[in-house]
């Protein structure tokens, strides 16, 4: 799926002039574009019989966590087909 600047545009909120010049607050969209070095790090599982300390300083868990504040804050998420491509590429390889 290709992402235009269009569509990115008409992704966040619009605001009119009115709502500005009354002091209104209004919310600020941020638009995260993840590659494939992120993606990988979302898709590899954290071991379960990994002591609970060590889960936490792992790479994957902390690109996991920050993933899901950026969620949380109503943050845009997305990402091209080719790093779509060779992360799953990449997950196909390491199950055969």
């Amino acid at each position: 799926m290709t992402i235009t600047i269009e569509d990115l545009l008409l992704s966040l909120p619009l605001v009119s002039s009115e709502e500005m010049l009354a002091g209104m607050s209004f919310i600020k969209r941020v638009i995260v574009i993840l590659d494939s070095n992120i993606l990988s790090l979302l898709v590899t599982p954290i071991g379960e019989d990994w002591p609970e300390d060590q889960k936490l300083f792992t790479e994957v868990y902390q690109c996991t966590e920050w993933f899901y504040r950026l969620l949380a804050r109503g943050a845009f998420l997305t990402s091209s087909d080719l790093c779509d491509y060779e992360v799953r590429r990449e997950v196909k390889a390491c199950k055969n």
